[in-house]
């Protein structure tokens, strides 16, 4: 059976009791029940903060097919309790944050919440995503559901609208380098300095050194206040094969912890490294 991972960050909150409220209440319950039933999870972790009127429930769970699995609610009598006051709070949020392997015959994140929520935005409901997929594409956004945001956010954010995040992470900073005709070789004395120098500072591995080209894909964490002397880092690479016929890459998606946040670094048509931010 075909399987893949996702990362999402998700936050919905929902207020009021209308019919309509009613029904997302009832679709967050059906959701914490397959990640409490594992449906359709191989691997992974997760991690919940779930309120709903006077109560509030953390809790985590690191799923591992070589070890017991622990259900991340009903094995708690209050845990299971708050779920089944869902479908009557006046005031629900959760937060909910998750790395899985999944197999496609369940529905997470952005797929589940779109189905939920098909007819369209509900009163006094709010749903928020920041999706990862780095089996295919890569795919990275942030999604709105309902409430003041309702579709994909684009990447038109100023850097003083990220200016809380401290820390970006990236599953894969892309940079390479390979000769673009026979006749365009540099050699690798030229590039090994280049391409350890790059690995070192920014704790990347080198996966391909030869003796034109060379490949850096890897993640790594990178403090905000680092991210100018990447982009003036990477900036000097492209000049440098731009110099000597070399064709290049270079690309990342970047996301924080704790905030809705996403940046995207690459190289734009006049051969300037550029980056990007989406905030929700």
């Amino acid at each position: 059976m075909m399987s893949f991972s996702i990362h999402s960050t998700e936050e919905v909150r929902i207020c009021g009791a209308c019919g309509g409220t009613r029904a997302a209440a009832r679709a967050l319950e059906k959701y914490l029940r397959q990640f409490d039933r594992l449906d359709g999870i191989q691997r992974g972790s997760v991690r919940l903060r779930l309120a709903a009127d006077d109560r509030v429930l953390r809790t985590r769970a690191k799923i591992d097919p070589r070890h017991p699995y622990a259900p991340l609610l009903t094995n708690d009598p209050e845990a299971g309790a708050l779920l089944d006051r869902l479908d009557g709070a006046s005031d629900i949020e959760m937060k909910l944050s998750y790395d899985i392997m999944q197999t496609c015959e369940t529905l997470y994140g952005a797929a589940f919440w779109e189905q939920a929520l098909r007819n369209g935005p509900v009163e006094g409901v709010s749903c928020r995503l920041m999706f990862r997929n780095v089996d295919d594409g890569p795919e990275y956004y942030c999604l709105g559901l309902s409430g003041d945001t309702v579709g994909l956010v684009p990447f038109d954010a100023s850097e003083k609208d990220v200016a809380r995040v401290k820390l970006w992470h990236t599953d894969a900073l892309l940079v390479s380098m390979d000769i673009a005709s026979p006749d365009a070789g540099i050699g690798v004395d030229a590039l090994r300095p280049l391409a350890e120098a790059f690995a070192e500072t920014y704790g990347t591995r080198i996966g391909y050194l030869a003796e034109d080209s060379f490949l850096i894909s890897d993640g790594t964490d990178l403090p905000a206040d680092r991210i100018p002397a990447l982009l003036a880092d990477l900036q000097r690479l492209i000049d440098h094969a731009a110099g000597r016929g070399l064709t290049r890459r270079v690309e990342a998606y970047l996301y924080a912890d704790g905030a809705f946040a996403l940046a995207h670094i690459s190289e734009a048509r006049d051969g300037k490294i550029r980056i990007e931010y989406c905030k929700m």
